[in-house]
């Protein structure tokens, strides 16, 4: 939305705009990611966080189905 209204000011850097972190932490983040989850889910985790890419490709819950994660919605839901 902000990005097609006078309105709004929106800005997208990524870690190269910025610097604020080195490339070489960004590579170790990955391995780190790699070992906890997949190479794959890693990959994805790491163009989330510091790339900024323009469409999601990465679920938030790791590993599980729709189901499972509607499922785990539903158990949080009715413990409160």
């Amino acid at each position: 939305m902000a990005r097609g209204s006078s309105d709004w000011f929106a800005q997208v850097l990524t870690v190269d705009n910025t610097g604020a972190t080195s490339r070489e932490a960004v590579e170790i983040q990955r391995r780190e990611y790699h070992g906890i989850y997949s190479d794959e889910a890693g990959d994805a985790l790491i163009e989330q966080e510091y790339f900024c890419p323009s469409r999601l490709r990465f679920s938030a819950s790791i590993g599980a189905s729709s189901s499972e994660r509607q499922s785990r919605a539903a158990g949080s839901s009715m413990s409160r």
